[in-house]
């Protein structure tokens, strides 16, 4: 079944449009808002769009968290909007605000939440999805790059305050055929696959037993480059919550992966 949500749209599968999107003006800039939600009896489901790991718009999501009800699971990812859309030199800038919101969220969030950091999936080579505006165009041609910096020092922060890590530029090394065409974005195969990573995930950080595996997109496309690299010091890919057993993920050795990944 290929469905995917229209951005900013009043409904989709049950859910409401609670601020943003078509309820205010749609726009590419750095300013979009869109939440949304999902409420059952026994389920409550939030989505934030953000263009930026914190801001001032970050400080009142984090205010939500601290006068409302606490997440049982919180997913988070912030990178390409960051590094490309703010500063031209957006390393230190970024580092800061990352570390500025891990640690704000461990202030507020009681530690039984589990808090998983998604790192950002491959980009393509040409890029042209609706964030690269036309001022930011020269930008395209490096920023692959950029993401793969990005994603370890995003991914070394997360570790450092106790979140957990899923590698999805790892899981999705191999997998580019189901990006698509502009260079950014994903389709339905490679998101059923996400969501499986994440249940699986789930069950690893509470001690659930899957009745069944999850296996929704087959990935196992072997190549000459996966071929070669099969020896190669490998991170697992994924970070298991301080309350299960931790698995070891080394990310001073991702780097010599995600270089071969452009390389495809």
């Amino acid at each position: 079944l290929y469905i995917f949500v229209l951005q900013g749209e009043m409904s989709f599968e049950e859910d409401c449009l609670v601020e943003g999107g078509c309820k205010s003006l749609m726009h590419n800039g750095t300013g979009y808002r869109e939440v949304r939600q999902y409420q059952s009896d026994h389920h409550l489901v939030r989505f934030y769009f953000v263009t930026r790991i914190y801001s001032s718009y970050m400080k009142s999501i984090l205010e939500d968290f601290r006068n409302g009800l606490k997440p049982d699971v919180l997913i988070v990812n912030s990178c390409v909007w960051d590094i490309s859309r703010y500063n031209s030199i957006w390393l230190d800038a970024y580092k800061e605000n990352l570390h500025t919101f891990f640690s704000e969220l461990r202030g507020i969030l009681p530690e039984e939440t589990l808090v998983i950091w998604n790192i950002t999936m491959p980009l393509g080579e040409r890029i042209n999805g609706g964030f690269l505006v036309q001022e930011i165009e020269h930008k395209s041609s490096h920023l692959r790059y950029d993401v793969i910096d990005a994603n370890f020092f995003s991914g070394t922060l997360a570790d450092a305050y106790g979140m957990d890590a899923l590698d999805l530029h790892f899981h999705f090394r191999f997998s580019l055929q189901h990006r698509t065409k502009d260079g950014v974005h994903w389709n339905t195969l490679a998101h059923r696959k996400i969501t499986s990573l994440l249940l699986q995930h789930f069950a690893q950080a509470w001690g659930v037993l899957l009745p069944c595996p999850l296996k929704t997109v087959e990935l196992s496309e072997i190549t000459a480059q996966q071929q070669t690299n099969e020896n190669a010091t490998k991170p697992e890919g994924v970070k298991r919550a301080k309350r299960a057993k931790r698995s070891s993920y080394n990310y001073q050795n991702t780097s010599n992966v995600w270089g071969k990944i452009l390389d495809l």
